[in-house]
């Protein structure tokens, strides 16, 4: 039961999918073979039906998108509106076209056209939208790295405080931890500079610590760190 819920949840939309092309095929071959009969069919209900079940494959092919993280998966909201759009107007021609059922030239040529028409500004409306989409998750990804090297920092900045043995240095460490407890791990562009000089600033009190280095050293190499902060901090609440 637990593997089936997985790939339930893993799978609804294509699911979903699947079953409304087979919803509509079986309203469309019931009234293929009970009413109209599949000798009076003619092209032009032939082509819609091709297009309208490509119209169902274009969805299930946004299925397949992969989306790293929740966020940038936002983005594809619009590229979902335009595919249903895309296809409530094939649905919309491809009952036009049935309903004309014809193999004349004037028919056949119009419904080819159209369709195709309708599939080429879908086509370039999904590839903006795609676009976006890559370029907002590239820069959710980045992010999310970001937000994780810091946190590694933050880790290191706890365990140097433990290290120290000087009352004195051990309390300036302590406020320095709580300092980066409480700022956000959510840097940009802007701070990237500055959280790696915060990183290297750490390094090198925990090797003035190794070095057994004296406490006044210890303490101004603290202070650098601090102000490092400081000034990372700012420029994060100025650049959000």
């Amino acid at each position: 039961m637990d593997k089936f819920g997985k790939f339930l949840q893993g799978n609804t939309g294509k699911l979903i999918v699947g079953i409304g092309a087979l919803a509509f095929n079986i309203v469309f071959w019931v009234i293929i073979l009970a009413a109209v009969k599949i000798d009076n069919t003619r092209a032009t209900l032939w082509i819609s039906y091709g297009f309208i079940m490509l119209s169902f494959l274009v969805l299930l092919g946004l299925m397949f998108i992969p989306i790293k993280n929740r966020l940038s998966g936002h983005t594809l909201n619009g590229l979902y509106g335009v595919t249903a759009l895309y296809m409530g107007f094939t649905l919309l021609l491809g009952i036009i076209f049935m309903i004309v059922n014809t193999s004349e030239q004037g028919g056949v040529i119009p419904a080819v056209v159209l369709n195709v028409l309708l599939l080429l500004a879908y086509v370039a409306l999904a590839f903006i939208f795609i676009k976006r989409f890559s370029k907002v998750q590239a820069n959710d990804m980045k992010r999310e790295e970001q937000m994780r090297d810091l946190k590694l920092v933050f880790v290191k900045v706890s365990a140097v405080s433990n290290q120290a043995e000087d009352p004195e240095v051990k309390a300036e460490l302590i406020k320095l931890r709580q300092r980066v407890n409480n700022s956000s791990s959510a840097g940009n562009e802007h701070t990237q500079e500055y959280d790696k000089q915060f990183e290297d600033q750490i390094n090198v009190v925990q090797d003035m610590l190794n070095a057994n280095v004296e406490k006044e050293e210890v303490l101004k190499a603290i202070k650098v760190a601090n102000n490092i902060l400081t000034t990372r901090n700012q420029i994060l609440l100025s650049t959000r």
